[in-house]
């Protein structure tokens, strides 16, 4: 697994960075993450992530094999998408380590229990990669993309990249259906960071 950042001007191009996810971080999501991973539809999709991407949450992107992770600090802890070459896509969302991790209410024991200094995988996988992006001294561990990666990341984006776009032109078009979709999307379970099941 492999980080991914972007760094320059969208519209004059963008430089893609990669770096190795830490061991610790690359066990959590394979053994956390994944095997909670749902099906998540386009509709879904758009009802919810699509509209997380537009607030300026703190994420990351990980090169997995041909997909590509979208992991952001969300309630209640850590939301990961998983983006395939072929279109599909699959969620999750997993409770933050933290007991009082957004406002969430949390026990007394809970709150003894927690050990604030013992790593937080959660935290890293997000961070490792958001603080490169903006802190060029953050980026020791990181070097210009192969253009393999690129290959991997242009297939694995492909599709909700073009649901984006879709969503994008109603914010000009049609501001009254672009406002009714952000409002949706705010009711939505993902939004909400419910699972589901």
């Amino acid at each position: 697994m492999r980080y991914l950042i972007l760094i320059g001007d969208p519209t004059a191009g963008e430089e893609m960075l990669t770096a190795p996810v830490g061991s610790r971080e690359s066990a959590y999501i394979r053994d956390e993450a994944f095997p909670q991973m749902e099906p998540l539809s386009d509709e879904e999709y758009i009802k919810g992530p699509l509209a997380i991407l537009a607030t300026g949450a703190r994420s990351s992107y990980v090169l997995c094999d041909s997909d590509v992770l979208w992991c952001v600090e969300w309630p209640p802890g850590l939301l990961v998408i998983r983006f395939s070459p072929s279109g599909d896509m699959r969620w999750c969302s997993l409770r933050s380590p933290v007991p009082n991790f957004a406002g969430r209410s949390a026990t007394d024991e809970e709150l003894d229990r927690y050990d604030e200094n013992q790593p937080n995988p959660q935290y890293a996988i997000v961070f490792d990669a958001w603080d490169a992006q903006f802190e060029p001294e953050r980026r020791e561990h990181f070097e210009v993309a192969s253009s393999n990666d690129r290959i991997r990341w242009q297939s694995a984006m492909l599709h909700a990249e073009r649901l984006g776009e879709a969503i994008m032109k109603l914010s000009t078009s049609d501001p009254v259906a672009f406002e009714r979709w952000r409002r949706a999307s705010e009711e939505s379970k993902i939004w909400r960071g419910e699972q589901r099941s």
